[in-house]
């Protein structure tokens, strides 16, 4: 996870206040965590899913089926969505576990980033999947999710997506 990703996810943080239950989907810490983002620390809960185990990992499995032990504030998603072919059902389980009003964070790779391994953000793997995700795509899935985008940032010079969603 990159300084501009954490950085963009403190501004979201701060703006939302403390004492959040947090949803993480793609929560294993790999190159940093969104945990350790600024204003992270305020947060009351924090539950991560990921397909596999390690450090942030609370549940074990896919992101479209998680679901944390009670209904969240904010579900972040960073740097997971070109990674599976999977970006609706994903965004369609992160609404339902929100609270009416909560946020959806999601930040991912768009042209013109290389692809990479979600394993450590080396080379792809042999059967990894990887797309860039264009902003029309995400926010078109976004309000399809039921979500109303109320923050978009594309840096196309090194092929970075944030988005913002509010459940409605």
């Amino acid at each position: 996870m990159h300084r501009e990703v954490l950085d963009w996810l403190g501004v979201q943080f701060d703006a939302l206040g403390d004492d959040l239950h947090v949803f993480e989907i793609g929560s294993k810490a790999i190159n940093g965590t969104a945990r350790t983002a600024p204003r992270a620390g305020q947060v009351a809960q924090w539950w991560g899913c990921d397909l596999s185990p390690g450090p942030g990992v609370d549940y074990v499995g896919p992101g479209e089926e998680a679901a944390p032990p009670w209904p969240a504030d904010v579900v972040v998603c960073c740097e997971v969505l070109e990674h599976t072919p999977l970006l609706r059902p994903i965004l369609a389980n992160a609404v339902q576990r929100l609270r009416p009003g909560g946020l959806v964070l999601v930040t991912c790779a768009t042209e013109p980033r290389r692809p990479h391994s979600a394993v450590d953000g080396g080379p792809l793997r042999h059967g990894e999947y990887y797309a860039n995700v264009p902003p029309e795509t995400m926010r078109a899935a976004m309000t399809a999710a039921g979500l109303e985008v109320v923050d978009a940032l594309a840096f196309l010079d090194r092929g970075d997506l944030y988005m913002a969603g509010r459940k409605c």
